[in-house]
């Protein structure tokens, strides 16, 4: 497959619009409606504390068309033979109701299980008990829970459960909008069979219709086809239609609908009720989107604006050699930071960003940033697999760790002043000369090993002719070789002084060895502690002990 030269296709303009047009359905509902006479019906009885039948009416209302009206405002009046105007929606949970009326085979049953639970609802809206008192729903649900309930026939106990069954379903019942969206990511495209051929555009839908597309201003011959993933289009531009050094700008439209049921309420004046019509209604709703694209068949170039910065992001760092590299790895351009932001030109396409050496007292990054340059010279750097638009690309470097090294008493294990101290790298240069004092020396190294050693030694004490091997890694780490040769995590070199003399103390006795003295410490228990004190002698003798200890503090 041919990568195709000129630029890659950008999104100039996305127009969403959710819902912009309502069709109205072959059962709109009338705009207007006159009232017809009522009957009073009622399917629930009681007995009463007085232990007389009680009971719970309600009004059965029609239109002059034969259809069931129900009331939303108990407080105020039903007449017949007023005229009602078709006046607003009310909330889906009425569409439940509509749309699940039971089924009993008696009518007007179904009609009161009906109106009570529309007063129900309303009320559970309104957090009130305008239409119906507090005792009629405990009542209610009392019964369509207890069917064990004493007194109550099982008709009642049926409508009861029904009337619970709808109020419930309302309370969780919502429909759901349609949508509609294009993929706004940039679009590339390649050459293949003569035509400019996009990269899979995504559109996203749900709960909507037949998707239909079209397009503006293509020339003749322009197709669009399934693209390889669902939900997925292909745009095909012929490419004898783009001439070199010229541009193409054209726009993909996509739109469909959904249809959502509406029910409504219809008024007469302030002192009659509110009331339900029987029916509910259908309305279409169109969806449109749209991504205005253009294809340029020629090579742009922008100019990119790359920092090298410290962690606080607050001055450019200078020294540091950088590399950007393409998609294919070839070397675009290399550099070396400077207290200035670096400009480079760039073609439309991805980038890689790396440091190669560092600056000097900096760890050198071991970050690669991934850039893209879009068609039209917008920035994208990407972040955990996401490009996300940025202004210019920045490359952090952090200071180094300093390295800490410790003159010590061997005996007292307190610090040494005085020491001349000698610190090489791998090929034996002299890195650093210092003289220790009472606390710890610290300093800045490169990576790499090295090692330290006494030149002079402080007065009192014996030069160490010991040499302590140790290695700053690529993050900082300290490591240094123990006694078998392995490299050791670290927080500090410590190099240790022993004493030419170390106070007698009571109960112990000091062996002298070419100029040095070490203690041996003698228990007082007679023969034993002769034993004792001989053998260290002899071992004393033997040689002077150096100590040298490397020692991990923290």
């Amino acid at each position: 497959m041919k990568r195709f030269k000129f630029s890659t296709i950008i999104m100039l303009f996305v127009a969403f619009l959710f819902g912009t047009l309502v069709v109205k359905a072959d059962n709109t509902l009338p705009n207007n409606m006159t009232t017809d006479n009522y009957e009073i019906i009622n399917y629930i009885t009681y007995k009463t504390e007085k232990n007389t039948d009680g009971d719970y009416r309600v009004l059965l209302k029609k239109a002059k068309d034969g259809t069931y009206l129900y009331c939303i405002d108990l407080e105020k009046t039903f007449d017949a033979n007023v005229n009602y105007t078709k006046k607003g929606t009310l909330d889906d949970g009425f569409v439940y109701i509509l749309n699940n009326i039971p089924n009993t085979g008696d009518s007007k049953k179904d009609y009161y299980i009906t109106q009570m639970a529309v007063y129900y609802y309303e009320d559970y809206l309104n957090n009130n008990n305008n239409n119906l008192q507090q005792e009629v729903k405990k009542y209610i649900i009392t019964v369509a829970q207890n069917d064990n309930a004493n007194g109550v026939t099982a008709e009642t106990r049926d409508v009861c459960k029904k009337i619970l069954a709808l109020l419930e379903g309302a309370k969780r019942y919502a429909q759901i909008d349609g949508y509609l969206m294009i993929d706004s990511k940039a679009v590339t495209y390649t050459i293949q069979d003569g035509y400019y051929v996009s990269s899979d555009i995504s559109i996203s839908s749900k709960n909507v219709g037949k998707l239909n597309y079209s397009m503006d201003n293509v020339p003749k011959g322009t197709k669009i086809v399934k693209g390889s993933k669902d939900n997925t289009v292909v745009v095909k531009i012929p490419t004898s239609a783009i001439p070199e050094g010229q541009k193409l700008t054209f726009t993909l439209k996509v739109n469909t609908s959904y249809t959502k049921q509406k029910a409504y309420y219809y008024y007469a004046d302030g002192s009659h009720q509110r009331l339900l019509y029987g029916k509910t209604e259908n309305t279409t709703n169109a969806l449109n989107d749209s991504l205005t694209m253009t294809i340029k068949n020629y090579e742009e170039k922008y100019k990119i604006h790359i920092s090298k910065t410290d962690i606080t992001q607050s001055k450019e760092v200078p020294g540091a050699t950088l590399v950007v590299k393409d998609s294919k790895g070839n070397v675009v351009e290399t550099w070396v930071s400077t207290d200035k932001t670096h400009e480079i030109t760039l073609t439309p396409g991805e980038y890689t960003l790396t440091e190669t050496i560092a600056p000097d007292g900096y760890k050198k990054s071991s970050t690669t940033i991934t850039f893209v340059v879009d068609a039209n010279g917008v920035l994208y750097e990407k972040v955990n697999g996401k490009y996300y638009a940025v202004d210019k690309i920045n490359m952090i470097n952090e200071l180094k760790d300093v390295t800490s090294f410790a003159k010590k008493d061997s005996v007292t294990d307190k610090y040494v002043s005085g020491a001349v101290m000698v610190i090489k790298n791998s090929k034996g240069e002299v890195v650093k000369e210092f003289t220790s004092t009472d606390s710890v020396y610290q300093l800045t190294l490169s990576a790499g090993e090295y090692t330290l050693s006494e030149k002079s030694a402080p007065d009192g004490y014996v030069l160490s002719n010991e040499t302590i091997s140790f290695r700053v890694t690529d993050d900082g780490t300290l490591q240094v070789k123990d006694n078998k040769g392995d490299y050791q995590d670290s927080v500090m070199v410590v190099f240790y002084n022993t004493p030419k003399t170390v106070p007698t103390t009571t109960n112990a006795t000091t062996t002298t060895t070419k100029g040095t003295t070490e203690k041996v410490v003698v228990p007082s228990t007679g023969s034993n502690g002769t034993i004792i004190m001989m053998i260290g002698a002899a071992l004393l003798i033997a040689g002077v002990v150096y100590v040298y200890k490397t020692t991990k503090e923290c």
